[in-house]
């Protein structure tokens, strides 16, 4: 009975990692990861008519951090496949991209910053409907100011606005069954204690 069986794995994952300061200037920063990983699933409970699943991919890190700005980037590419075969799992994430620019002004008080992700289209895939269903490519940028007052009443008080999907993309993210948010508009407020 496959709910009595349980599921077994191995995966095997390498990286690298790079970290250092005063790189191109004497009070900058970059750090930078790669990491790739293969697995491999056998007597698999989960998906209904898949017994092994293989798969491999890499996810890359990257941050620079310069007294007039700072940059993030993340990137990830998964493929599988099923059942000692090159039939694709269908189950994986679209590859995708995000590039974070930003800015903090005011001792780091005031926080500026624009994001954008890019998902590619996704058709390794046997379905056509639902959320398994091929994607198309989309790209999403979104805006946000964050504003912590480092004294005063309003102390370590984070205020957050952000507009997210600022171009009023109509996309379906794969592993969805239904288009994301259009463009929005969101204030937080948040304390740590």
């Amino acid at each position: 009975s496959r709910i009595t069986t349980s599921e077994k794995g191995g995966t095997y994952e390498l990286g690298a990692s790079y970290d250092a300061s005063s790189v191109f200037e004497s009070e900058d920063s970059l750090r930078f990861k790669l990491t790739g990983f293969k697995t491999h699933i056998w007597d698999g409970t989960t998906y209904s008519g898949i017994s092994e699943v293989d798969l491999e991919g890499f996810e890359i890190e990257a941050s620079y951090v310069h007294p007039g700005f700072y940059a993030d980037l993340n990137a990830s590419r998964i493929r599988g496949t099923i059942n000692g075969t090159s039939t694709p799992f269908k189950h994986v994430p679209a590859d995708s991209v995000q590039l974070t620019l930003g800015k903090r002004f005011m001792d780091d008080q005031l926080n500026l910053a624009v994001e954008a992700k890019h998902a590619f289209a996704q058709t390794r895939t046997t379905s056509t409907s639902g959320g398994t269903a091929p994607s198309e490519a989309y790209t999403l940028v979104n805006l946000t100011a964050a504003y912590t007052p480092d004294s005063g009443a309003l102390r370590d008080i984070e205020f957050r606005a952000s507009v997210e999907n600022v171009t009023d993309e109509t996309y379906r993210a794969y592993l969805s069954t239904r288009n994301g948010a259009g463009r929005s508009f969101k204030f937080s407020v948040a304390k740590t204690f």
